[in-house]
């Protein structure tokens, strides 16, 4: 096997930074905190958040 080299380290930013900026966005308009991001850029971790996110309240939304 090949060791990772700087253009898979590239690749990998990349990736990670063009499913960051639209997850961050939608965080945002839902008024929940940008560190939910780290957990749904963690594969397995994700589908967690997802389902936690779709039942807790949103404060920018559920506002009495």
């Amino acid at each position: 096997m090949s060791d990772l080299t700087l253009w898979h380290g590239l690749v990998i930013v990349i990736v990670l930074v063009l499913a960051g900026i639209p997850i961050g966005r939608i965080l945002h308009r839902t008024g929940h905190s940008a560190w939910w991001l780290i957990a749904f850029l963690i594969p397995g971790i994700s589908l967690i958040a997802i389902w936690v996110l779709a039942f807790v309240k949103w404060p920018a939304v559920d506002r009495p």
